[in-house]
C-alpha cells in the first residue's frame, strides 16, 4: 500500500539502509528476505531504489570475532555495539560519527566487510528496481576516533611516507626524542601544533580512502549503476575539529547531497 501510494503521488526513488548487522546473521550466512521484498515492491510500483550500504552497522558475531579490532576513543575507551536512534536494529557504535564499531584499518575486518559489500552488489546489480548505491551514510566521523592500534600503525606509516625520516619529522614537529616510529602517538588534545594538523590530515585521508575502498569494492561487481553519497554539512562546523571534508567526499561519487 505504501509503495502504491508513493507511486501515485509521484515519488520515484526510495533509499533503504541495507545493514550488515541485519543481513549477515552469521559468517557467510545472508538473510535477504525483507530486502528482496522491498526491492520487488519498488519494481512493481515503478519506483527505483538507492541501496545505502551500512557496513558501520556491525554484526554482533563480528564484534565478538574481531574484538581485538574495536575502534578506540581518545580517552582509551573501546567502542561497543548498540541500538541506533535511526534504525529498528542494532550494530551501531553511537560515537557521534559514521565510522563504525570496528576499525577498517584492520585487514580482517576490511576483508569481512568487503565480502558483504560484494555479496550485496552481486545480488542486486541487475534488479529492475536498482538505481544505485549510497556509500558511507552521512559521510562523517567524530573527533575522538580512531585511536586503535591499527589506526596508530597506519598513522605512523602515513608520517613515514610524508617525512621520510624521524629527523625530518622532529624538525617539523619540534619533537626531538623519537627514537623509533613506534614512539609516536597521535595527539589526544587538539591544538595549533604541527602534530595535531598532521593527525587531522591523516584522519581525513584515512577515512576518505576507506570511502574509496567501498566504491572500488562495489564497482568491481557493478560497473553500471550510480554511486552516490551524502553528508551532514560536516565540513562547516567540523573541518577544523576533525577533518571532515564534503568536497573530498563529493569528488569521489557521481551524485552528492546532504541530510541537512
Amino acid at each position: 500500500r505504501d509503495y502504491a501510494t508513493a507511486g501515485q503521488d509521484g515519488l520515484n526513488i526510495f533509499r533503504h539502509w541495507f545493514m550488515w548487522s541485519a543481513i549477515e546473521t552469521a559468517p557467510g550466512v545472508y538473510d535477504w528476505e525483507e530486502y528482496d521484498r522491498q526491492m520487488d515492491l519498488a519494481a512493481a510500483n515503478g519506483i527505483k531504489t538507492i541501496i545505502a550500504e551500512l557496513i558501520h552497522a556491525v554484526p554482533d558475531w563480528a564484534v565478538r570475532k574481531y574484538a581485538y579490532a574495536l575502534q578506540v576513543n581518545a580517552d582509551g575507551t573501546k567502542l561497543g555495539s548498540y541500538m541506533g536512534v535511526s534504525s529498528a536494529t542494532g550494530g551501531f557504535s553511537n560515537n557521534g560519527g559514521g565510522a563504525g564499531t570496528l576499525t577498517l584499518n584492520c585487514p580482517e575486518v576490511k576483508e569481512a566487510a568487503g565480502k558483504f559489500l560484494t555479496a550485496l552488489a552481486t545480488r542486486y546489480k541487475d534488479h529492475p528496481a536498482i538505481y544505485g548505491y549510497d556509500v558511507w551514510n552521512e559521510c562523517n566521523y567524530s573527533a575522538d576516533v580512531d585511536y586503535s592500534p591499527y589506526a596508530k600503525s597506519a598513522f605512523r606509516k602515513w608520517l613515514e611516507k610524508k617525512y621520510g625520516s624521524l629527523k625530518v619529522l622532529a624538525k617539523a614537529w619540534y619533537r626531538y626524542s623519537y627514537a623509533e616510529w613506534d614512539d609516536i602517538e597521535p595527539p589526544v588534545h587538539m591544538a595549533h601544533y604541527p602534530e595535531c594538523i598532521d593527525w587531522l590530515q591523516f584522519k581525513r585521508d584515512n577515512f576518505y580512502d576507506q570511502m574509496q575502498w567501498r566504491i572500488d569494492t562495489i564497482r568491481a561487481v557493478d560497473s553500471k549503476n550510480v554511486i552516490a553519497a551524502h553528508g551532514i554539512s560536516g565540513a562547516i562546523p567540523n573541518m577544523a575539529a576533525n577533518g571532515c571534508d564534503d568536497w573530498l567526499a563529493a569528488s569521489k561519487v557521481e551524485v552528492y547531497g546532504f541530510t541537512w
